[in-house]
């Protein structure tokens, strides 16, 4: 949210990346603050699934998520 701090938020691309990275079928390229969001500091991230298998790529982009909300939560 716009409420967020600016140090906290040139925290968040080292977070994700450590995230992507924990998954062994990624291959992290980036995290960046993209754009002030309608109501939120929108960052894109980009990274690839090494599998070609749907399935892993679901789960892993999944957990993923999970884990980018988590630390969200806990920070």
């Amino acid at each position: 949210t716009y409420a967020a701090k600016r140090e906290d938020l040139k925290r968040i691309p080292e977070i994700v990346r450590g995230i992507v990275e924990k998954e062994g079928s990624t291959q992290f390229d980036r995290c960046h603050f993209f754009r002030y969001g309608a109501s939120s500091l929108d960052f894109d991230v980009v990274y690839f699934i090494t599998s070609p298998d749907y399935k892993v790529y679901a789960e892993t982009h999944e957990r993923v998520l999970y884990g980018i909300h988590e630390a969200f939560e806990d920070n």
